[in-house]
C-alpha cells in the first residue's frame, strides 16, 4: 500500500472528535487529500499530547529554492502541532507528510519520464525539508516528516 495509490487513493472533510483542539480557518472542518492525511488527522484528534494542530496553516510558509527547478519557490507545511510534553511544556512542532517512498532516493534503472519525475520530487523535497529545518530550527520549533511508516 505504498506511494501515489496509497497517498492519494482517498479525499474528504475531516469530523475530529475534540474539534476545541483544531485551528482552522472560519471554524471550518479540515478536508484531507490522501489516507495518510485523514491517519494524521485521527492521530492529532485522539493523541492526547496534542493539544491544538492546524492543517495547512497559513502562517506556515517557508521560502526555499528549488534545485530541481531552479527557482524560488514557497512551501506549504501540511500540520503545524502544539505538543505537550511529560513535563506539561509545549512545544511546536511541524509536520510534512510522504509516502516513504517520496522520502529515500528513487532507484532509477534506466532513464524513462517516470524515473525523472521521481528524481526530480525527491530533490524539490530536500530542498523544501532543508529549508523547514533550518526555519523550525531558528524559531525553536521541531520538524519532522512523517510517512505510511509512521501512521500505520
Amino acid at each position: 500500500m505504498a506511494g501515489k495509490g496509497f497517498a492519494n487513493s482517498i479525499h474528504g472533510q475531516y469530523y475530529p472528535t475534540h474539534p476545541e483542539k483544531v485551528i482552522s480557518k472560519n471554524n471550518l472542518l479540515p478536508a484531507f487529500k490522501s489516507k495518510l492525511e485523514y491517519k494524521m488527522m485521527r492521530y492529532c484528534d485522539v493523541t492526547d499530547a496534542v493539544v491544538k494542530w492546524a492543517y495547512e496553516p497559513p502562517f506556515a510558509i517557508i521560502p526555499y529554492y528549488d534545485k530541481g527547478a531552479q527557482k524560488n519557490r514557497h512551501y506549504y507545511v501540511d500540520f503545524v502541532l502544539w505538543v505537550k510534553d511529560d513535563k506539561n511544556n509545549i512545544k511546536q512542532v511541524w509536520v510534512e507528510i510522504k509516502p516513504y517512498d517520496q522520502t529515500i532516493p528513487p532507484k532509477i534503472h534506466r532513464v524513462t519520464e517516470s524515473a525523472v519525475t521521481a528524481m526530480k520530487t525527491y530533490v524539490t523535497n530536500q530542498c523544501k525539508w532543508k529549508a523547514a529545518r533550518k526555519f523550525c530550527n531558528s524559531h525553536g520549533f521541531d520538524f519532522i516528516v512523517v510517512t505510511e511508516r509512521e501512521l500505520g
